[in-house]
């Protein structure tokens, strides 16, 4: 590309100490198959290495900038979506990496679906080596409908992954919000969910860095009490008010530690009285169920099927003749799922 050529896609990257693997995520965009972009750096006011590997650089599309003092990557990402001018915005964390095709293959879907807002994209996880450790275990798109309920449990999008409309954002008057120096791409989505359209395709589009860095290992808990405080706005905004001890069911499944299955259950009950004409709710009776399964292992099988037939009667799941209810008295219900329970038969 030319550099007096406006570029298509603007590619932001806030970088802060990330002299470890900066390189590998700036050379990740260099070898993209679409050239018609430009790639804004805001260095956070960094005392590594960070400033001499992003001047070492001598590529036109590149265009750096620095925080007199350091603002979090709420602001650095703010900041560069002002000074970007593609049609399209593309997200990049500094430690991550795009695959070559990333850009050419997110651009030409868009340009193709002019309905979607907002387009992520599958991803393997690597570790600090750039080794893959996990990969998804199905390769398949995900719908907005199925975006939106994902998003009721956590971050539904990887944020490296990301690719916006410029138009939307603008119209929109979207922006990071600056209260959350972590989980500020949850919030933002949690927002986005209500006015726009995403989408996340099959292909496996970036590679997402797992290392001791990353913000999510280093503040969990700030990110917990994060994650709480907008869940409370996004439950709010679909009338549901819910205690902090049942907003604090969403963080213990997100990471595995379930305290009371009892407290999780009537949590997730009153999910499902969601009643918002943009949640589709058998894509979240789906989602609770499965949930529920996930942490229903520990119990006998013969336990966890009376269980799932019981439960998924009381959330609507099941209807009429097909309901054990219909087949079996209360009563006897009770002394098979406490027969079951503790394995005796």
């Amino acid at each position: 590309m030319n550099c007096n050529e406006k570029p298509i896609i603007s590619i932001i990257m806030p970088a802060y100490n990330a002299g470890t693997f900066l390189q590998y995520a700036v050379d990740s965009i260099l070898n993209q198959t679409y050239k018609e972009w430009e790639l804004l750096i805001v260095d956070d006011n960094s005392c590594d290495g960070t400033t001499n590997i992003i001047n070492s650089y001598k590529d036109c599309r590149i265009k750096y900038f620095r925080n007199t003092e350091n603002k979090g990557p709420a602001y650095s990402r703010n900041l560069a979506i002002q000074y970007s001018i593609g049609k399209y915005i593309a997200i990049m964390d500094a430690d991550d990496i795009a695959m070559p095709e990333r850009l050419e293959i997110q651009s030409v879907f868009l340009e193709n679906h002019l309905d979607i807002d907002v387009l992520g994209s599958k991803f393997l996880v690597i570790d600090k080596d750039g080794d893959v450790i996990l990969s998804p275990f199905f390769y398949r798109q995900q719908t907005m409908d199925e975006v939106f309920v994902n998003t009721l449990f956590a971050c539904p999008i990887l944020h490296s992954s990301v690719m916006i409309r410029r138009e939307f954002w603008t119209n929109n008057e979207l922006s990071y919000n600056l209260e959350y120096p972590c989980n500020q791409d949850y919030e933002l989505w949690s927002r986005v969910i209500f006015i726009g359209k995403m989408f996340i395709i099959p292909q496996c589009l970036v590679k997402y860095r797992i290392s001791e860095q990353q913000i999510s290992r280093s503040k969990r808990d700030q990110q917990l009490a994060l994650a709480t405080k907008l869940r409370r706005a996004l439950f709010l905004r679909l009338s549901l008010n819910l205690s902090n001890e049942e907003l604090e069911v969403f963080n213990q499944i997100e990471t595995g530690e379930i305290s009371n299955i009892s407290m999780m259950e009537e949590t997730l009950r009153k999910l499902l009285m969601i009643k918002y004409v943009g949640c589709d709710l058998k894509l979240l009776r789906r989602k609770v169920l499965n949930v529920m399964r996930k942490y229903m292992q520990k119990y006998s099988w013969p336990y966890r099927v009376l269980y799932f037939v019981n439960f998924q009667y009381r959330i609507g799941f099941f209807s009429g003749e097909e309901t054990l209810h219909l087949l079996l008295p209360k009563f006897l219900i009770k002394i098979l799922l406490q027969r079951a329970r503790f394995k005796i038969w």
